[in-house]
């Protein structure tokens, strides 16, 4: 039989006051979370000891000797009194670093090497207080790769995420990114980053509706309703690059529909996306300042071969980019398996560029039965190609290549 638990000792000090390790553990117990950017961080001094139900335990292998391999576990407690483990808690010093499957690692001390028992994911954080709500608590039960292994077969998201997710790309950067995959009942819009916030409907989005785009799960249909995100303070913009994904139905949309627009902190301050029915679909940049003022309206682009992007499956990118001391302005359309994209623009002299600050989509509510998603916003620009695998879900791609792919 191979299943035992490994047990050790730490002082509770009273309420309110912060868990101190018992220094006369003779085992040197180390539980550690892997926390991003923070890397693994030492949680030691949070786990609680009450009796003998609350000590840290961990077990594996098999019950008996005719019992199939089970996952292994651990259980133990961890002090949350001031919230620091609850993962919504904005002002906790480990928000946008813990949550779902959150790696764990628990060791001790042996012949003064550090030696590790047990290494998992933390599946939850269910935070439990006592009636007078100072006593405040998190019973969490990790589990190691096989709890994984023992799930079968899994949706790991679809390809485009994933491209966002593992920046696929190595000119990729985005800083704000909402995949529009959520369901139904969804009442706003995940953002796809850790850390970053959701994007606000206001009106009656159909969501989970559209499933032309093979590397993307069901996206929302508009049907009149303004999506409005907002972009993280901070860092450098060498550009402002807003992609999404896109598909207006084949009848069209109303003339002179905004699709899009971004607002700026440089000479651009606002940059707006039109729709315009002639030629099957056309799609044109307008440029604004400070003031309102119109700064250009760009020459009107439709897609590879000049078809019109009515009906057509688009990813979609208007850019501000900055060239020397002027701003290039440019938007390009490119559909899955297309070996060229369609770019077009021009440049606005004596210009700078400035943080991209929100996000609209469908500002006046126009548009009712285009489908968006998988919109991102860059602060640096790079080929609308980036994500010409993904965005075709890898398409025609061999056993060997797709292989090595993923091993990577």
């Amino acid at each position: 039989m191979r299943s035992y638990a490994r047990r050790t000792r730490l002082r509770t000090p009273p309420i309110g006051q912060g868990p101190v390790a018992d220094p006369t553990g003779p085992i040197g117990l180390a539980v550690e979370l892997y926390l991003g950017a923070l890397g693994w961080t030492d949680i030691s001094p949070f786990v609680l000891y009450r009796d003998s139900s609350q000590l840290v335990g961990i077990s594996r292998g098999r019950p008996n000797e005719t019992g199939s391999i089970t996952a292994q576990t651990a259980s133990l407690q961890i002090n949350n009194r001031d919230g620091r483990f609850s993962p919504r808690n904005q002002s906790g010093p480990y928000f946008g670093y813990i949550g779902r499957n959150t790696q764990i690692r628990i060791g001790r001390m042996q012949n003064g090497v550090r030696r590790y028992r047990f290494v998992g994911e933390v599946p939850s954080w269910p935070t439990t207080w006592d009636i007078s709500g100072t006593d405040v608590w998190i019973d969490i039960a990790p589990a190691g790769q096989w709890q994984r292994l023992q799930q079968g077969t899994q949706n790991l998201g679809s390809a485009m995420f994933r491209a966002y997710a593992l920046k696929t790309s190595p000119t990729l950067n985005p800083v704000a990114y909402w995949p529009c995959e959520d369901g139904s009942t969804a009442t706003t819009l995940a953002s796809g980053l850790s850390g970053g916030s959701a994007m606000t409907i206001s009106g009656p989005l159909t969501l989970a509706s559209n499933s032309g785009f093979v590397c993307s799960l069901p996206l929302p249909v508009l049907n009149g309703a303004t999506l409005t995100g907002q972009i993280p303070v901070g860092g450098a913009w060498t550009d402002n690059v807003l992609r999404f994904l896109m598909q207006v139905p084949s009848g069209g949309e109303a003339d002179g529909s905004i699709v899009a627009r971004f607002f700026t902190t440089g000479t651009v301050r606002q940059l707006d996306m039109r729709y315009n029915t002639a030629f099957g679909g056309e799609l044109t940049l307008l440029g604004y300042d400070s003031a309102g003022n119109n700064l250009f309206t760009s020459a009107s682009l439709v897609t590879l071969g000049g078809v019109g992007v009515d009906g057509q499956l688009l990813r979609i990118s208007m850019d501000l980019r900055k060239s020397g001391s002027n701003v290039s302005y440019q938007m390009g359309t490119l559909r899955p398996g297309d070996v060229n994209a369609t770019v077009g623009g021009a440049v606005l002299s004596s210009a700078v560029i400035g943080p991209a600050t929100s996000v609209v989509v469908n500002p006046d509510g126009d548009l009712a039965s285009t489908a968006i998603g998988h919109i991102s916003m860059q602060p640096v620009g790079d080929s609308l190609f980036d994500l010409s695998g993904p965005l075709n879900a890898w398409n025609g791609e061999g056993p060997f290549a797709r292989f090595g792919r993923l091993l990577a």
